[in-house]
């Protein structure tokens, strides 16, 4: 019995150490250049802690996840691996369409890092008058939209789809509960 036990473990160690190993190794250099070009572009600028970290997290996630080759023939990347901030941020803001897997990463990636708690705290400016507890309730709001949604949606924006019908839902639900801090 002890012998099973021991030949289980090691079984199970060596299961996960790879998986462990995988993990831990994040970007290669040359995607890790690109991903901090595309923060840069994604947070324009923004001393917003949690704007920058939501810029970095979904930079490295749409990186890692599209490619730099992809990347680069949708135009978000030149042949020297310098990110193409304009046209990053136009895309980020559905004024420039990429192809459809390069704008499904990126939604899956921004959905993937949103931080919903962050972001109703970051309506201090906008609803002075709103209390924690109106922002808690935004937060929960918020989180009760179906994730397949808001990648959905943003995917149509990205593609440059604002009439898209994804679009006009999410916007709707976003808009109810903005009403909760009102």
């Amino acid at each position: 019995m002890g012998t099973t036990r021991r030949r289980t473990r090691a079984a199970v160690a060596l299961a996960v150490v790879p998986v462990l190993w995988l993990g831990a190794c994040g970007l290669d250099e040359q995607a890790q250049q690109v991903a901090d070009g595309m923060t840069t572009a994604l947070s324009q600028g923004d001393d917003d802690e949690a704007a920058r970290d939501l810029a970095q997290c979904t930079a490295e996630r749409w990186v890692g996840e599209t490619g730099v080759d992809r990347l680069r023939e949708d135009g978000l990347v030149t042949g020297e691996q310098d990110v193409v901030a304009d046209n990053v941020r136009a895309t980020s803001e559905g004024r420039r369409p990429v192809s459809q897997e390069t704008a499904r990463d990126y939604a899956l990636a921004r959905v993937s890092c949103l931080d919903l708690d962050a972001q109703a705290l970051a309506t201090r400016d906008e609803f002075p008058g709103a209390t924690a507890r109106q922002r808690d309730d935004y937060a929960d709001c918020l989180k009760e939209i179906d994730t397949d949604l808001m990648e959905d949606a943003l995917t149509q924006r990205t593609l440059g789809n604002a009439d898209a019908p994804a679009v006009g839902r999410l916007e709707r639900q976003v808009q109810r509960c903005r009403e909760t801090l009102r």
